[in-house]
């Protein structure tokens, strides 16, 4: 497991221009609307006191006053962000298509024409997948919540006050793996379908058998990626409780350490793509 990480990690390295391209996406995408949010606000609020404080007191009370005297302009808004939010979505299934068709040999170099051309060829595959990867999740997610939902109300008259709590954490015991295999899934049906070709169900078909059955460092290295992904936001959590966002240098560090956790997991991503793809070849080769 350790070599498989550290030929991930070294892969990721010399892939850097690949993952300063994730982390601009994703920042691109997160100041347009950071932009359209606050120019909004500040047109809401007519740049009052309100405006400068939302950031450390998000009050309820002013939410649900913003939606009752401005519910046009917010919901016009929301539709700002539900197309960037699908554009993101577009962009990175490409992006992932990419990241994932150029990570068989980690000790090669990746040049952009090589990147791209994976990039658009490999979409319409990588599309298919994400469908059925999300329909999936869903599936999962409804019935875990009905079937909580149910016992919650069987459990109305149960003397026993704490009851529905322990079926409330049962059942996020027994989804979060489950919603993790799925991911984990997800990721080697994309590398197989980069590697090997072939049609989005036969790719799903193969990788759940590789992470069931095939090989069980799969859904051991997921965990571990989720532990280090978890990690590092444990650390940028710890960092700005104590950055005051009272000032102008205080917002700006805040922005920033922001920018090194999401380029963290731009390369925690390229890393797990080619840790992931390395397992397979131990297989497939």
């Amino acid at each position: 497991m350790g070599r498989v990480l550290v030929v991930g990690l070294a892969g990721a390295v010399r892939r850097w221009p690949v993952v300063l391209l994730l982390w601009a996406v994703g920042a691109l995408f997160g100041l347009a609307f950071s932009i359209a949010a606050g120019h909004w606000l500040d047109q809401a609020l007519e740049a009052s006191l309100a405006t400068r404080t939302l950031l450390q007191d998000l009050s309820l009370n002013l939410l649900i006053e913003l939606w009752h005297y401005h519910r046009e302009s917010l919901t016009l808004l929301l539709a700002v962000g539900a197309v960037l939010g699908l554009t993101q979505l577009a962009v990175t299934i490409a992006l992932n298509a990419g990241v994932a068709g150029t990570a068989q040999d980690a000790r090669a170099a990746v040049t952009w024409a090589e990147f791209w051309k994976r990039a658009f060829g490999l979409y319409p595959v990588f599309a298919r997948l994400w469908l059925l990867a999300t329909a999936a999740e869903l599936l999962v997610l409804g019935g875990l919540a009905s079937a909580t939902w149910l016992g919650v109300r069987w459990l109305a008259e149960s003397p026993d006050e704490m009851a529905r709590y322990y079926l409330i954490a049962a059942a996020t015991v027994v989804g979060g793996p489950l919603l993790l295999l799925l991911v984990t899934i997800h990721d080697h049906a994309r590398l197989y379908a980069a590697r090997k070709g072939g049609g989005a169900l036969q790719a799903m078909g193969w990788a759940g058998w590789f992470v069931v059955r095939g090989d069980a460092r799969a859904f051991l290295l997921a965990l571990v990626l989720v532990a280090l992904g978890g990690a590092g936001y444990l650390l940028y959590r710890s960092v700005v409780m104590f950055v005051p966002a009272t000032s102008a240098f205080g917002v700006t560090v805040s922005l920033l350490w922001g920018q090194v956790l999401l380029q963290s997991r731009a390369l925690l991503r390229v890393t797990a793509f080619v840790a992931e793809s390395e397992l397979q070849a131990e297989l497939l080769e």
